[in-house]
């Protein structure tokens, strides 16, 4: 989930997939549309990377559209603390994000 009005997330990462290259845009740079790279591409940012610690963790980082075969059988865990308490309108899912920029 991304905090904020839907208009203004899907609209300042619009103006981000305008960035192009001059000479030709097949040089790059590529952004992400589908939420599972959305999601890698952001936590990227975060890390370290010029670090080995930051390495590690990005080559530890598994991000899945769904849940994965191996995990379902374990069940869901819902967490107190992370549960939405404002109105869902001030909240957009990555999934309707990337719909909106060209995934699916």
């Amino acid at each position: 989930m991304i905090s904020g009005r839907k208009k203004s997330i899907v609209g300042e990462y619009k103006q981000f997939l305008k960035i192009s290259s001059i000479l030709h845009p097949k040089h790059g740079p590529f952004h992400p549309r589908k939420p599972d790279t959305i999601i890698s591409r952001m936590i990227r940012g975060m890390l370290p990377r010029d670090k080995p610690s930051g390495k590690a963790a990005l080559s530890r980082l598994r991000v899945y559209i769904g849940v994965p075969k191996d995990v379902k059988p374990l069940g869901k865990t819902q967490l107190e603390k992370t549960k939405i308490r404002k109105s869902s309108a001030l909240y957009t899912s990555v999934g309707e994000l990337g719909r909106y920029v060209g995934w699916n």
